[in-house]
C-alpha cells in the first residue's frame, strides 16, 4: 500500500516540505545537499531533546564547524582550516572534499561531528 506522507501531517507541512526541497535545488553539489539534509535531521532530532537552541541556527555554520571538527579529529598535519567559499559554501580544497565524501555513521562520520558542532549552540 502506498501512503502519502503530507496527508497525515500538520496543515502547513506540505508548504515547508516545498519550501525545504527548493532550497535544496539550488545546490549544485550533490554532496553537499546530503550535508544540509543531515544537519536538519541531526537538528530536528536535538530540538525534541534540548530546548535551549537558538530561535535562528545558521546551518553553514553548523557545517563550518562540524568540518573544522573533523579537519582538527582526523588530521594533525595542520591542513588549511578555511573552507568557506565565501557563499555559503564549503567547495574546493581537499580536507573539504574528504568530508563530503565521509559516510554518516562511524568514528569519524558527518553525523557525530555535527552533533557535536548543534551542541555548542546549546
Amino acid at each position: 500500500a502506498v501512503v502519502s506522507t503530507q496527508s497525515t501531517g500538520t496543515p502547513g507541512e506540505p508548504q515547508f516540505a516545498v519550501a525545504v526541497n527548493n532550497w535544496l535545488d539550488r545546490e549544485d553539489c550533490a554532496q553537499w545537499r546530503q550535508l544540509c539534509v543531515e544537519v536538519v535531521v541531526v537538528l530536528g532530532s536535538t530540538l525534541k531533546m534540548v530546548s535551549n537552541l537558538p530561535e535562528v541556527v545558521d546551518l553553514g555554520e553548523v557545517i563550518a564547524a562540524a568540518m573544522e571538527m573533523f579537519n582538527t579529529g582526523c588530521h594533525s598535519d595542520g591542513k588549511d582550516g578555511n573552507h568557506g567559499d565565501g557563499k555559503g559554501g564549503y567547495h574546493g580544497n581537499e580536507v573539504t572534499r574528504e568530508f563530503l565524501l565521509t559516510p554518516p555513521t562511524g568514528k569519524f562520520g558527518t553525523l557525530s561531528y555535527f552533533i557535536q558542532s548543534i551542541a555548542r549552540f546549546c
